[in-house]
């Protein structure tokens, strides 16, 4: 039972136009790269290269066109969450646009289990 489910996300996730599973790549303290001029980019290069000719390139969900990883800045949300990294919010909206198009793609039971 379990490989037919494992094999029925699969399918779901391959209609949607998405490897499974999405991979998002998130990099923590990007406040401190940003100290050092072009660090972003290295990193991202650095990544990119990791990545590159291997099966795993094809689950990550890019940040932009030109960007692979989210860079959050830790010190920009704070303890009230009124104010938020514009990378968090950036992992968020891709979050939920994966989630729409995966759920656009999957069939709901006519009745729920008890």
């Amino acid at each position: 039972i379990m490989e037919a489910d494992h094999s029925r996300r699969i399918m779901i996730f391959e209609e949607a136009g998405i490897a499974s599973p999405a991979m998002f790549l998130v990099g923590t303290h990007a406040d401190k790269l940003r100290e050092q001029p072009g660090m972003l980019e290295k990193q991202d290069e650095f990544m990119k290269k990791k990545l590159e000719g291997t099966v795993l390139l094809e689950h990550v969900i890019w940040a932009s066109k030109d960007r692979m990883c989210f860079y959050v800045d830790n010190t920009l949300t704070d303890p009230d969450n009124k104010s938020v990294d514009p990378q968090v919010r950036l992992l968020c909206e891709k979050t939920e646009e994966v989630a729409r198009k995966v759920a656009q793609r999957q069939k709901l039971p006519l009745r729920w289990p008890k």
